[in-house]
């Protein structure tokens, strides 16, 4: 393997090993994510809960799906998304002065934002659409499936 097909691998386990991390643990603590996400006071409160199920759900699945490499170049965007969103929404706290917790990792992570969270969400940012861009995943479901697919034809 060349430099650019380990740099896709290790961005896919990364992004995806990241993601879905931080989904499992926030179900563990849900209790304590969801008061996290409602201090951002970014959405109504009363849809606070749907939402908190909602992000929870993105971020486990779309991380397992990009771990495992199965629908990778939509799993990274997606990941990509989440984390623009992320930045944005913690930009928006800081610039308030409101101080939350970050509730990254459920209560794993139980420190309060700074401007380094709006950088590590770039970061992942920039490597989910950089993963998304790429067209072949090594090691993944997509290439056994597309190796498959090329058999039948």
């Amino acid at each position: 393997m060349n430099l650019k097909e380990n740099l896709e691998v290790i961005s896919r386990l990364f992004l995806g090993g990241i993601f879905a991390f931080a989904g499992f643990s926030k179900v563990f603590y849900f209790r304590t994510f969801v008061y996290d996400f409602q201090n951002f006071e970014i959405i109504p409160s009363s849809i606070v809960l749907p939402f908190a199920f909602l992000l929870v759900a993105l971020e486990a699945s779309f991380g397992v799906t990009l771990t495992v490499g199965l629908f990778s170049r939509i799993s990274a965007l997606v990941l990509a998304v989440l984390s623009a969103i992320f930045a944005l929404a913690t930009f928006i706290n800081l610039i308030r002065g409101n101080i939350v917790h970050c509730g990254c990792f459920g209560s794993i992570d139980s420190e309060a934002i700074t401007y380094n969270n709006i950088i590590r969400n770039l970061v992942l940012f920039a490597i989910g659409v950089w993963t998304a861009l790429q067209r072949h995943f090594k090691f993944s479901l997509d290439a056994i499936l597309a190796r498959n697919e090329n058999i039948n034809q």
